[in-house]
């Protein structure tokens, strides 16, 4: 019976338990259960069969993966070179077709040359001569072009000989006639440059002119009691109040009024000086104004009339270069300036100085209300107070009255 017992427990825990559960086994049993060898080599058995399978299933699959990989890399190494091909073709497509856009440019420039060269045969002018090919040479030589940039010797061969002609004709100068070229250019292009300028808004448009009779203003200098304002505004945003302060201030507002309580009615005296500040400000502040704007437009005045008189100058010596050598005519024009009228606004400083006063009082008169309004509505706020200050100590002393007579009168009762 025992036996029979044991194989059916036996069988059970081997259904329930898997194959890393030895050691429960050998809790439950010990090792003098006579089935536990039996089974342990069993269970080994099938551990050992599970891992073979295993190894057999992943050596399969690295099989089919290093396949699989190197057709990869296969296909890739492909495409790889085919992507190379493609580069290097396209490059060459690039290179043949720019190269062929070059040689194109190189023959067009080459025609234009020659052209021009062959013109130079009906020029009179040596220095024209000089000034035409040293054109065309730096033309050349801004382009980069050489005899590579032609295909055939036939090509190679007329470039060369044009070149050549070309650098000839830059002898034909003496060095004096040179020099009198490079003169004539630069003030040529000077004179196109100034044209420019000299008709240019800087000179012709938004220029404003001041206009003021009166006599010179100086800087106003600020009041003391403008100065206390700033020192009794400046302690109060500090929020530090104490009594030497106080007592400073105190003694500085005694030179203004003839006693602390008429504090309210200096507001109306510091106004006044405040306005008559300000005007003096705003009068000094636009009479500076008006002495740069001065300074300004005499000197703009001064340097378009220079300028003017340099480019008449110039106008003058380069038109008579053209007319001495008119073969120059065939490749810069004649320069004729016209001096555009100047457009000057007038503005008149009083009218200015006159509209900002305005300004200001209307400023000052609303500032005035207003601290006029809020000065009526604090001393209203303080005839409340002071009311129902009244009315609280009335309250108190009546209270006070009928507690005590209540107090009298339970006495009295008592006594009774």
């Amino acid at each position: 019976m025992e036996k029979k017992e044991n194989n059916i427990k036996v069988k059970k825990i081997e259904n329930e338990l898997s194959v890393g559960s030895m050691l429960g086994l050998e809790l439950i049993f010990g090792d003098d259960f006579p089935l536990f060898e039996a089974l342990q080599t069993n269970l080994e058995l099938k551990q050992v069969n599970l891992q073979q399978n295993i190894l057999k299933s992943n050596l399969e699959n690295s099989y089919i993966l290093k396949s699989i990989y190197g057709e990869n890399i296969g296909i890739n190494s492909g495409i790889k070179n085919i992507n190379d091909e493609i580069t290097i073709l396209k490059n060459l497509i690039e290179n043949k077709e720019k190269k062929e856009e070059r040689e194109s440019a190189a023959k067009e420039i080459m025609f234009n040359l020659n052209q021009e060269y062959k013109k130079l045969k009906n020029y009179k002018d040596n220095m024209c001569i000089y000034y035409v090919s040293n054109l065309l040479l730096n033309v050349i030589t801004e382009n980069n072009l050489t005899t590579k940039d032609f295909n055939l010797i036939e090509e190679k061969e007329y470039f060369s000989n044009i070149v050549e002609n070309i650098k000839k004709n830059l002898k034909i100068a003496n060095s004096e006639e040179k020099k009198e070229i490079d003169r004539f250019l630069k003030a040529y292009y000077l004179l196109l440059k100034m044209k420019k300028e000299i008709n240019s808004d800087k000179y012709i448009r938004n220029r404003v002119v001041l206009e003021y009779t009166g006599e010179e203003i100086v800087c106003p200098v600020r009041n003391e009691l403008l100065d206390l304002e700033d020192e009794i505004i400046r302690i109060y945003k500090s929020g530090i109040f104490p009594d030497e302060y106080r007592d400073n201030i105190r003694t500085k507002l005694l030179k203004h009024i003839n006693k602390i309580d008429e504090i309210p009615l200096l507001y109306d005296k510091l106004i006044n000086e405040k306005e008559k500040y300000e005007t003096l400000l705003i009068k000094y502040k636009n009479y500076k104004q008006y002495v740069e704007n001065k300074d300004n437009e005499l000197k703009l005045t001064r340097e378009y009339n220079e300028k003017k008189d340099i480019i008449k100058e110039l106008e003058k010596k380069v038109n008579l270069f053209l007319d001495i050598h008119n073969d120059f005519y065939k490749h810069l024009q004649k320069i004729d300036i016209t001096f555009k009228s100047i457009e000057i606004e007038k503005r008149s400083l009083d009218i200015i100085i006159n509209n900002e006063i305005s300004e200001l009082k209307c400023n000052i008169i609303s500032k005035k209300e207003n601290a006029i309004k809020k000065m009526k509505n604090a001393e209203k706020e303080r005839e409340i107070e002071e009311l129902q200050e009244k009315r609280r100590n009335n309250f108190t002393c009546f209270s006070l009255i009928f507690l005590f007579l209540i107090i009298i009168i339970l006495i009295f009762i008592k006594k009774i």
